[in-house]
């Protein structure tokens, strides 16, 4: 294999599967602990802190839970039907084009390093184009290198960086 080729990587299969209304209650608070947690990683906040705005984060981006205008909420599962991960994206008008913003992606812990996290990126491009974006787009926090190389391998670049110093 040359220096500038890789071999071509057989990704797993998988399906989006939408999440029902009974799950989204379980599933928000998983992502709303998850969210605190990142938070707490990022900023320095006090943990009790980081789930209260978390919480409120979640509340005002999905009022309505599943049934959320502009808001897609999927289990993942394999080809045997296994729960692997979720994702949560959103389309939105982003400076006049139209954007599918992953707010959430996860793979369960003993589903990952098995290809299932590129594989729901693919799957989501898909789900994203059939739905009319024509780009995509997502945050990842600095603490998790894992996760940026993932979306780097994927075709993802970095678009801008926020930067922050704690003063006190």
């Amino acid at each position: 294999m040359s220096a500038g080729s890789r071999a071509a990587i057989s990704l797993p299969q998988v399906s989006l599967v939408a999440l029902e209304q009974g799950a989204f209650a379980p599933w928000c608070a998983h992502v709303t602990r998850e969210y605190a947690a990142d938070k707490v990683a990022s900023l320095g906040i006090a943990p009790e802190d980081a789930l209260v705005m978390a919480a409120q984060s979640m509340v005002s981006a999905l009022p309505q839970g599943c049934a959320t205008a502009g808001n897609f909420i999927f289990g993942v599962e394999n080809t045997a039907g296994d729960a692997v991960g979720t994702l949560w994206y959103a389309l939105q008008d982003q400076w006049g084009v139209c954007t599918a913003f992953i707010y959430d992606i996860e793979i369960d812990p003993n589903h990952r390093r098995k290809g299932y996290g590129a594989a729901t990126l693919a799957a989501f491009e898909a789900d994203a184009l059939a739905r009319g974006a024509a780009r995509l787009a997502l945050n990842v926090f600095a603490h998790n290198p894992g996760a940026q190389a993932l979306y780097e391998r994927a075709g993802y670049a970095v678009s801008n960086v926020t930067m922050g110093k704690v003063l006190v």
